[in-house]
């Protein structure tokens, strides 16, 4: 059987896929590099590859990452989510260990739509009683 080499994460409004290719472990999302795409957050490497260090898994991929939508801090964790995802399918007891690390859980939070009547999701207009 030949293994699928692609995960998709999503979290709050970000989604993610991501693409394994055999390599050495470099991460390149949407055609730049890690650091130059996440350049202010330097914990971001860390967090892409944290699933790999938690089943003691070497690192013998390249991640190739379309990321949309949501802001960096939602994409780092969707592309953990992936990076999850794709180890727990690999080898069923690494499941155990991911889902007790929380790695294998997805944010729901999305912003709610706005409803007929009401000036947003939730705010009303101004009650006048007379």
């Amino acid at each position: 059987m030949k293994q699928k080499l692609t995960a998709l994460g999503r979290n709050k409004s970000a989604t993610v896929t991501v693409n394994f290719t055999p390599g050495n472990g470099l991460i390149f999302i949407n055609g730049r590099s890690e650091q130059d795409y996440f350049m202010q957050y330097s914990f971001a490497q860390q967090r892409i590859l944290q699933p790999f260090l938690l089943v003691s898994l070497p690192i013998k991929y390249d991640l190739f990452i379309n990321a949309k939508g949501g802001g960096k801090i939602a994409q780092i964790r969707a592309i953990q989510l992936a990076v999850s995802r794709f180890i727990s399918s690999l080898d069923p007891s690494y499941r155990l260990v991911l889902k007790d690390a929380n790695q294998l859980t997805r944010s729901s939070r999305c912003k709610e739509r706005k409803k007929y009547g009401l000036k947003k999701a939730r705010k009303a207009p101004q009650f006048s009683k007379r």
